[in-house]
């Protein structure tokens, strides 16, 4: 299939934002990233390339893959986009803001999508009915783990669809369209499963250790389900598990006591050096 997005806008440079731009990059993508602080996201994203270039060298040739450059900006830039990939802190009034200014600047045929994992897709791309609309999911590393959940928003989103999954494929990652629903599939499951994990902790007063090990030996999870908190980030995870318990009203989805109890103590995981276990600082 012809390829029709060939340059990509990132807005927002922490984990998911830089990482996501470091692929496209990585990938040939003309690829601009828009932050507030450029300087620490110029330092992120060589971080965040650096990294993948090392996982995608061959030993046997270790020149094989040249560094990308990303266009790094605090400004939405003037050139045309094919695709916008919105990375902004999970909150609606944050992300539509943006994505409205973005949708009123940019051309009519520009794919608009959000990265969010568990608001509504179609509120936060709501003032942008006029372009093709999708949540695009991608998972945290994006440089390493293949998922992207596609999930068209709007009516005609559906005329551009064949055109997001190719562009997915070309990323190297593996595309499969869900339905527009807050928290799609891949989170609805993750996000309870760690909930239920975090209430075994208080319930049974057992440490996070024991509890990861009965998934890591007993269901072959190659990650327990606490460490996985950890390495989320509890914040993310409380605001996550909030915002689904709010659309779904369903108890699995209210945060544990020992969850709150870490975010109300600053022990947000690996970012803080403390979550339910403890870490290096680095």
């Amino acid at each position: 299939m012809p390829l029709t997005i060939k340059s990509v806008l990132v807005v927002g440079a922490g984990t998911m934002g830089s990482g996501i731009a470091a692929l496209s990059a990585l990938h040939g993508f003309r690829t601009v990233l828009v932050a507030r602080d450029t300087d620490k996201a110029r330092a992120r994203l060589e971080t965040t390339i650096a990294k993948a270039c090392s996982r995608m060298r061959d030993p046997e040739d270790p020149d094989d893959v040249s560094t990308p450059s990303v266009v790094v900006t605090d400004r939405i830039p003037d050139e045309c986009v094919d695709i916008v990939i919105e990375c902004l802190p999970e909150d609606q009034e944050i992300k539509k803001t943006y994505l409205d200014r973005l949708s009123e600047v940019l051309s009519i045929g520009t794919v608009m999508t959000s990265n969010t994992s568990c608001l509504d897709p179609k509120k936060v791309l709501g003032g942008c009915d006029s372009h093709p609309c999708f949540g695009l999911h991608f998972f945290n590393p994006p440089t390493v783990m293949k998922l992207v959940e596609v999930a068209p928003a709007n009516p005609i989103a559906r005329e551009r669809l064949s055109d997001v999954i190719t562009f997915c494929e070309r990323l190297g990652r593996v595309p499969v369209v869900v339905p527009d629903s807050p928290g799609y599939v891949a989170n609805r499951l993750i996000d309870a499963l760690i909930n239920r994990a975090a209430r075994l902790v208080d319930e049974l007063n057992v440490p996070a250790e024991v509890v990861d090990q009965c998934m890591l030996l007993g269901a072959n999870h190659p990650i327990g389900p606490l460490k996985l908190a950890d390495l989320i980030g509890i914040d993310v995870l409380v605001a996550n598990l909030g915002a689904l318990y709010a659309v779904h009203d369903d108890d699995e989805y209210r945060p544990a006591e020992s969850m709150l109890r870490l975010l109300d103590a600053g022990r947000f995981g690996r970012k803080t050096g403390a979550g339910y276990y403890t870490y290096e600082k680095r």
